[in-house]
């Protein structure tokens, strides 16, 4: 059905195969996979309230923002949405996602970050973007971690961790957020709790091979993964190399915008 969902979502959603996945089920409580709600894990050595620091985030489930949740226009739904990602990822490769790191993101959320710059990664977020512009009724898009509050870059934070000014233009930079925002101190002490359970889980790279679309059906109630997209291991439907996650790269023609598709027999 069209009306089926509020808004649309693309998220990076870790396979249940990775650790890191798996923590992220038990820490919010909501697998957006299965879409089922999940006991809360008991976390040793972290004495603090779960649930009450991913009040909001739970709905959301273990993600990174790659498009965040948009209303689509009129007379667009799923339909359009769905065709406009897949041919999108078709153009993009598979790619190495540098070792993630923890941080304090401005707006004192606690998140997951990489580390360096990935241009794979860059273009992966922009190339999405655009596609999904011209179905997006919201300007601009709304997400879970917008409009930061004011913060100075570089404030250490316990066991090499940062308070990281996101500016409002990058507001949505690739991130896994793992508490609301909540007040500074608070949000240091979660980082420094946080630590040493996640260093093993995050200090390795990995493959990011394909992204989620999600689907948000209002009223408070959870997202859920409707559909995964995978981006080709080779670089055959590019017709040139995987991009490097560094240095300058060239960005492949768009494909022109679909056209609108008829949503109501969804």
């Amino acid at each position: 059905m069209a009306g089926e969902f509020e808004k649309y979502a693309v998220y990076w959603v870790p396979k249940s195969a990775d650790a890191l996945a798996r923590f992220g089920v038990s820490w919010t409580g909501w697998c957006a996979e299965q879409g089922a709600h999940r006991p809360r894990g008991a976390f040793p050595g972290i004495d603090l309230d779960v649930p009450a620091i991913t009040r909001q985030l739970w709905r959301h489930g273990f993600h990174a923002v790659v498009k965040a949740p948009f209303r689509p226009q009129a007379g667009r739904g799923r339909f359009s949405v769905e065709h406009a990602l897949e041919r999108v990822i078709d153009q993009l490769v598979a790619f190495r996602l540098p070792r993630l790191a923890l941080a304090v993101i401005g707006g004192s959320v606690v998140a997951l970050l990489p580390h360096r710059d990935c241009a794979a990664l860059d273009e992966l977020v922009t190339r999405v973007g655009e596609a999904m512009a011209p179905l997006d009724a919201e300007t601009p898009a709304s997400g879970f971690a917008e409009a930061p509050a004011p913060a100075p870059n570089g404030i250490a934070g316990g066991d090499g961790g940062a308070l990281v000014q996101l500016p409002a233009a990058e507001a949505h930079r690739f991130h896994i957020p793992l508490t609301d925002r909540l007040p500074l101190e608070t949000a240091f002490r979660v980082m420094e709790a946080l630590q040493p359970l996640l260093e093993p889980m995050i200090g390795e790279p990995r493959r990011l091979h394909d992204v989620a679309l999600m689907g948000d059906p209002g009223e408070g109630r959870p997202l859920r993964v409707l559909q995964r997209y995978d981006l080709s291991e080779t670089p055959v439907r590019r017709g040139a190399n995987p991009l490097p996650c560094h240095g300058p790269h060239l960005l492949a023609p768009m494909l022109t915008d679909p056209t609108a598709l008829a949503d109501a027999a969804i």
